[in-house]
């Protein structure tokens, strides 16, 4: 796989898993069409007989292997996690619609999936429980019997006591009720696995779109009862993952023991109707807030409970998502010192849920910034005079919150001011009664935006240069689409000349033994240091070599530009002749990191027509601290990409379930609204580089999950404020074009706010 990786997407070279599949018998999965029920029989007869069947497998073939459960344990939990096993094939009970309940292998994926359609399964329906409040409801059934309540686990940060009292004597209180809509990631490549059984080597070889390879391989193996010597996970090209490519799933530990129990390769792809059913997917909570303001309109308390939906089972990261992800950014830029912040991980009969893009932050920041908006609200004040009284000054750096998050560099304040002249605040007024002249109502969102990334286990990179391959490099943080390579070029440019001829070994858990992979924005931070680190120990082999080529010591060397200078005799080498006869080497192992903390300010102005609903962004401004920006075209394609998410959240996105049944209600791109390039409105993206990250050697932070975050709050912000000019209520995400019609032509609307004085 060549540095030239877009190169290779264009001209159509790049190979991803479902173009390894030569030799390959294919999978099919028989799933539930019941969201809850037990299972009394399975008859495989007539599928057995089905033309190219080679084998059927249930959970009762699969019962000496693992199940697969979360690794997580968070320090805060008031007990361990309860956590229901998931098996690789649902045994004796169903849980979501599309748990899967039977694999069928055949010569061709059609008669695969024509044998899947012939296993009869004899179903008993039980209560379906389709979100957190049903779950939570005092009579309501439990899911699993070890998990009493539903409730897996519950944490919390902050004093409750403190918080507690100083609402009791608060000047104001402001309460609201924020309901994050689920959402399906939606990569456009759709998870895939072949797996093969190599008998000598008493090992599994995979090929899956992961995120990586090494974190993978541990999960699996784990799953198989197997050490990890004995599972090498390989991953190709990734055409999106998001989060939800990131962890094992049950597919992948069945398909390998039909590769076991065939003696031959097993390839399985999801259809998009089964990606709905069997994907992790994101964001599904309800937070209630409860905010005391004193006499100059300061919030003295902020309490946030948080019930998060984690669907039938507990997905590889969702007790951390769902915990540290919600908590870390809890207070956002704002210095916000009482708080209490509880969440309730609560299982329902619904797909399970974990990361996807920001893993708890958009959550957190819409929270934070909702708060924000109702407290202007209820004071008859401008939103941005709100932010201003509570943004954390820079002479406050670095600031510990109370999620015990250190804020090491920043200009809060700033950014909030540069957002608001970008976008031309002081015209807004103009702006608004044009646009009621002509009919429509505009509103104007701020979201002041903060993400965790996270510091992640360590990375090691390697370098090798020789005559022939030229400069390879591996690392386990490999690119998901994020054209990541670009960031290691530019290290590698600055510390040894070299970059764009470099090779990018392939993601393989063979090669790289360790490494958590690419997640939560922490790729430069953490592999960019490992990177840099291997082009210091390939520089100074190349200082050694020179030195000994010119005969001299290495303080008599000089280098530059790629360029090895004598300065005894004034010779001079390049690298090309340093490896003209052998390689050279170098390694390095990223040094223990902290966290990043990226921010900015998002502004956002929709216009909204009241005759039908639709919502038009009208314009859109960020203003983005990354610390040092490596590759600005990466960075941009990140945030640009972000922000399409966030809007699509906001305005057109929810996966939604039957409350009686449990029933999953989209099942398709005809039914479930994504966004399309003609959506995405023009970003005037501004990237601000005078506020270094002091925590790492680079000086990065990480852009990665930055406009899924920001964008979610500002395009939501911008709705209701609209909604507001025009007397309604707020509503909260999706903005759709039916709930705005309804909301603008006076038919009934919750209130998501409630003010007492």
């Amino acid at each position: 796989m060549s540095m030239g990786a877009s190169d290779d997407l264009i001209r159509g070279r790049a190979a991803f898993v479902s173009d390894l599949t030569a030799g390959s018998l294919r999978a099919a999965f028989v799933r539930s069409p019941l969201a809850h029920a037990c299972i009394q029989g399975i008859d495989c007869g007539r599928a057995e007989r089905s033309p190219g069947v080679r084998l059927i497998l249930s959970a009762k073939d699969l019962a000496d292997l693992g199940a697969l459960e979360s690794p997580i344990m968070l320090p805060g939990f008031e007990a361990r996690i309860r956590a229901a096993a998931r098996p690789p094939l649902a045994a004796g009970r169903v849980c979501h619609v599309g748990d899967p309940v039977a694999l069928v292998v055949a010569e061709t994926e059609e008669q695969a999936m024509d044998a899947a359609g012939l296993v009869e399964v004899d179903y008993v329906p039980l209560p379906a429980l389709a979100d957190v409040e049903q779950a939570l409801a005092p009579a309501a059934p439990q899911l699993h019997s070890d998990i009493p309540g539903n409730v897996a686990f519950r944490s919390s940060i902050g004093d409750a006591e403190t918080v507690a009292q100083a609402l009791a004597q608060a000047h104001r209180r402001v309460s609201l009720r924020v309901r994050h809509n689920r959402v399906a990631p939606m990569p456009i490549e759709v998870r895939a696995a072949r797996a093969e059984y190599d008998r000598d080597g008493q090992r599994y070889l995979f090929d899956i779109p992961s995120q990586g390879p090494a974190m993978m391989r541990d999960a699996l193996a784990r799953a198989l009862r197997v050490t990890p010597a004995q599972v090498v996970v390989r991953t190709p090209h990734v055409g999106g993952s998001f989060g939800m490519k990131a962890y094992p799933y049950p597919e992948y530990v069945a398909v390998a023991a039909a590769a076991r129990l065939l003696g031959r390769p097993v390839f399985w792809a999801a259809s998009r109707n089964e990606s709905f059913q069997s994907d992790t997917q994101g964001r599904q909570a309800i937070s209630d807030v409860d905010v005391g303001l004193n006499e100059q309109g300061r919030i003295i308390a902020f309490r946030i409970d948080h019930a998060v939906d984690l669907g039938a089972y507990i997905s590889f990261m969702a007790p951390h998502t769902a915990t540290h992800g919600l908590t870390s950014a809890a207070t956002g830029l704002y210095g916000i010192e009482a708080v209490h912040v509880t969440t309730a991980g609560v299982v329902t009969t619904t797909p399970w849920t974990d990361a996807y893009r920001g893993a708890g932050k958009p959550e957190a920041v819409l929270v934070i910034e909702q708060t924000m908006d109702a407290v202007a609200r209820s004071l008859n004040e401008d939103p941005a005079d709100t932010r201003r009284r509570h943004l954390i000054p820079r002479d406050r750096l670095p600031f510990v919150t109370p999620g015990s998050e250190t804020y090491d560099s920043g200009d809060f304040p700033a950014r909030l001011q540069d957002a608001l002249s970008a976008a031309d605040i002081a015209g807004f007024a103009g702006r608004c009664a044009a646009a009621l002249a002509q009919g429509r109502v505009r509103g104007l969102g701020l979201c002041c935006w903060l993400d965790v990334t996270s510091d992640g286990p360590p990375e090691i990179a390697t370098l090798r240069l020789d005559h022939v391959h030229g400069l390879s490099l591996n690392v386990g943080s490999h690119d998901t689409g994020q054209d990541h390579d670009a960031g290691f070029k530019a290290i590698l440019r600055e510390v040894i000349g070299l970059a764009d001829d470099m090779v990018r070994v392939p993601a393989d858990s063979s090669r790289q033994p360790a490494g958590g992979g690419t997640y939560g924005a922490k790729t430069l931070v953490v592999a960019g240091s490992a990177v840099h680190s291997a082009a210091q120990a390939l520089r100074a082999a190349g200082l050694r070599r020179a030195a000994a080529l010119f005969g001299g010591s290495e303080d008599d060397v000089s280098f530059e530009g790629g360029v090895f200078s004598s300065r005894a005799s004034n010779r001079r080498l390049d690298w090309d002749d340093l490896v003209a006869e052998s390689p050279l080497d170098g390694q390095g192992v990223s040094p223990s990191v902290s966290a990043t903390y990226p921010n900015g300010c998002h502004v956002c102005e929709v216009e909204i027509d009241p005759a039908t609903g639709e919502v038009l962004i009208a314009a859109y401004t960020a203003v983005d601290d990354f610390g040092r920006c490596l590759d600005h075209a990466a960075v941009t394609a990140q945030v640009v990409g972000g922000i399409a998410q966030g809007i699509g959240q906001a305005l057109k996105e929810e996966i939604q379930f039957d409350r009686e049944t449990g029933q999953l209600m989209v099942g398709s791109l005809m039914d479930y609204g994504i966004m399309h390039a003609a959506d995405m409105p023009p970003v005037m993206l501004h990237l601000v580089e005078d506020q270094p990250c002091r925590t790492n050697r680079l000086g990065v932070k990480g852009c990665g999950q930055a406009g899924a975050i920001a964008a979610l709050g500002a395009v939501l912000g911008a709705v209701n404020n609209a909604l507001a000019g025009a007397g309604g209520a707020p509503i909260d995400a999706p903005a759709t074009p039916a709930k705005l019609w309804t909301a603008l032509n006076g038919r009934r609307s919750d209130s998501a706010y409630q003010i007492s004085l």
